[in-house]
């Protein structure tokens, strides 16, 4: 019910409307405080301290020590944001001495009603932080979203608020005192003007913005590693990246550093499109929800200019990275050109430098056997904080393995994050194909600058890293259409050491189907949880040109209630299937010849079921599908060696043809099938020699059967 609210609390924030006056123009106003108050006013109320300036320090001071009780105002000219859509305060200030609660003693106010006198204005306390510094001047930045309820306002002030007792006498310092606002602007265009200008990427048909949102947490009271730990930084922190996102023109807009579960994609497209009138965004589901404590990545996207093709997969089995690293496939709308979209999040660089670089050199690895599986389009573009520079091991296997780092092409000298001074540490690979159908890459620089504080305004910035952009114009696909010949099909998975091109879909319940490498097969277990439904859905395949086809495979059941494993372990067949959720599909349920007895662990062969004729298709999924509504009648079901065959001409199937018994399967660099096998790379370079030292997909030739092995 919380997350609700949340929800309900942020979309009304963010719908607001986009329709401006036509004279607005943004705001940018700045106070040093370096020499002079400037158009700042003191309200002395009381005591002989007073509002000054420290030309020494170059800043605002107040200090009440032996000037008795006082209360002192300094307090800023007008703002008028009566056509503003956000707006932000930011300033560095510095306390020392007195007791330490100087939240008691230091006050950020704000009113809109303020017409010289301070005790008769309506004033709303800001939260500040303040540096612990005890008895030293230690300088602390803020920067403070302006409440929605002062946007629209004509009369805005803002006032820094001092008071002592003769038993509390802090001192304080302040300086850089900036106020920014951004117009309602027209929704011609992005819809939306920043202060700092996009770089160029050249006239793409489609931009995709990547980046770390540091922390990106809607449950900021349930875990400490949110970037915000209330809902007025949550709410601030969301309009600058909607902001950001808006005025880039993103249609695709990929992240990390999300919390793990739905929640903040949720969010994030709800305020997108809360500020767009055709409510054009949409995100893709991944069904991760482990929780308030793991980060993931994610996509959200403009469903008027690219569909999502497949589901939202991990590239790594690790249990924390197959969060992080994740890829989806996009198809542009226009010209129908396709590309698959890899996010990651490697390990970060620590202090046990050797054990950090083999997790990111383990992430590289883990990354290009996942994307070297991928054979439904070859053009692939690598994205993500992958805290590494170029040159170093992680990123030199990808570089080995045929991928070049964008950035770096169109700004030798790029740089996205500041630590020692500027990093390239989020990154832009492409392979050979990919590399052809991108117009430009750039950082855009709002949220950092590495030390040059004239190109940076802090009253934008929602992360320690900048976002990315990357143009894109896509070729058209060859498609299908262009060969009229059919041939022969033999499709095999073992799931000896991954799930392949399945896809594990966790409707309800907490657990899902995984591979066990160490048995060798696809495993689900409902022993422990109650109301699961799970799927695991196989690829597309194409039996459009095919007179008939049957899948066989071997499974085992053992616990939960035997006598119901006919309706709750069950395959389905659907030719409407796009990914994402089950239920968006129509599915048919299919029947399986051979159950196990569901009371050992003894594999038996399903039978052969025929494929129906309707189903042979373009778009053909079949999918395991388990359902149990408690945990005392949830049984486990192991599933392996599974095989899909189809021939072109009726007459070569007989009733009860068998499926190919061939299993081919790889592991440990190795593929197993038959001594007389063939084994090519996907360009068609015969490696049978090398058997023993293999990694990445291969075509293997047995006879007149043909199959695709994954070997890691």
């Amino acid at each position: 019910m919380k997350q609700k609210h949340l929800f309900l609390l942020l979309a009304i924030a963010f719908a607001i409307n986009s329709q401006a006056a036509p004279t607005c123009q943004n705001l940018a106003y700045n106070e040093s405080f370096a020499t002079d108050l400037g158009e700042f006013t003191v309200y002395d109320n009381g005591g002989t301290a007073s509002w000054s300036i420290n030309t020494t320090y170059a800043c605002a001071v107040i200090n009440g020590f032996n000037n008795g009780t006082n209360e002192d105002w300094l307090v800023s000219p007008a703002f008028d944001l009566s056509d503003m859509q956000s707006a932000s305060i930011a300033f560095t200030h510095a306390c020392a001495f007195g007791s330490g609660a100087w939240s008691e003693r230091c006050k950020l106010k704000i009113s809109s009603d303020f017409a010289g006198d301070v005790h008769t204005a309506t004033w709303t306390d800001l939260e500040m932080t303040f540096a612990e510094s005890g008895t030293k001047w230690s300088w602390e930045d803020n920067t403070i979203a302006v409440p929605d309820a002062f946007l629209g306002q004509a009369n805005v002030r803002i006032a820094f608020y001092y008071d002592n007792t003769d038993s509390d006498v802090p001192g304080w310092e302040v300086k850089n005192f900036s106020l920014t606002s951004v117009c309602n602007a027209s929704e011609s265009g992005t819809g939306l003007v920043l202060p700092v200008a996009l770089p160029s990427i050249g006239e793409p048909d489609l931009v995709v913005l990547a980046q770390n949102v540091r922390n990106y947490f809607i449950h900021y009271t349930e875990t400490d590693r949110s970037d915000c730990d209330n809902e007025a930084c949550l709410a601030d922190k969301t309009s600058r990246m909607v902001d950001v996102f808006r005025f880039a023109g993103a249609d695709i807009i990929s992240l990390c550093e999300l919390e793990a579960n739905e929640a903040p994609l949720q969010v994030l497209t709800d305020s997108l499109n809360g500020r767009t009138e055709d409510k054009p965004y949409n995100y893709i589901i991944d069904y991760i929800s482990d929780g308030y404590t793991f980060i993931k990545s994610g996509f959200i996207y403009r469903k008027d200019k690219v569909k999502p093709i497949g589901n939202n997969k991990p590239s790594s089995s690790q249990i924390y990275y197959k969060y992080t690293m994740r890829y989806q496939m996009f198809e542009d709308l226009t010209s129908g050109g396709r590309f698959t979209l890899s996010m990651n999040h490697f390990k970060a660089k620590d202090t046990t430098e050797d054990q950090g670089n083999a997790t990111r050199a383990k992430n590289a690895k883990d990354l290009l056997a996942t994307l070297s599986s991928i054979t439904a389009d070859p053009d692939i573009l690598i994205l993500g904080d992958l805290n590494c520079e170029i040159g170093e091991e992680p990123l030199q296997i990808l570089v080995d393995a045929g991928y070049e780092e964008q950035l770096l092409i169109y700004n030798p000298a790029a740089f996205s994050h500041c630590y020692g001074g500027g990093e390239l540490i989020d990154h832009v690979f492409a392979n050979s194909t990919m590399a052809t159908q991108i117009t430009g890459v750039a950082v855009y620089h709002i949220c950092t600058s590495c030390g040059d504080d004239a190109a940076y305004n802090s009253a934008y910035r929602y992360s320690d890293h900048d976002p990315y952009l990357v143009g894109l114009k896509l070729n058209a696909e060859s498609g299908e259409e262009e060969t009229t010949e059919c041939e022969t099909m033999s499709y095999s998975e073992t799931f000896s050491s991954s799930l392949g091109d399945f896809t594990s879909i966790n409707v309800s319940g907490t657990n899902d189907w995984y591979c066990d490498t160490n048995n060798q097969y696809a495993r689900m277990n409902g022993t422990a949880s109650d109301n699961n439904e799970d799927w695991l859905v196989s690829p597309a395949f194409n039996l459009s040109k095919h007179e008939a086809a049957t899948l066989t495979f071997e499974h085992t059941a053992n616990k939960g209630n035997a006598a119901n494993k006919t309706t709750m372990q069950t395959l389905w067949l659907s030719n409407d299937y796009e990914g994402g959720a089950p239920a968006a599909a129509t599915w048919t349920q299919v029947t399986i010849p051979n159950y196990p007895s569901g009371t050992n662990w003894e594999f038996v062969n399903s039978g052969n079921i025929n494929i129906p004729k309707e189903f042979l298709t373009k778009n053909m999924h079949f999918a395991f599908k388990y359902v149990a509504a408690t945990a005392a009648e949830g049984s486990c079901w192991e599933i392996k060696n599974v095989a899909l065959s189809a021939v072109c001409e009726a007459s070569t199937a007989i009733e009860n043809a068998t499926v190919p018994t061939t299993i081919v399967f790889g592991r440990d660099g190795r593929i197993y099938g038959a001594d007389d096998m063939r084994i090519y790379t996907v360009l068609g370079i015969d490696v049978t020699a090398q058997n023993g030292s293999l990694n990445g997909v291969y075509i293997v030739k047995i006879g007149n059967q043909t199959h695709k092995v994954i070997v890691k």
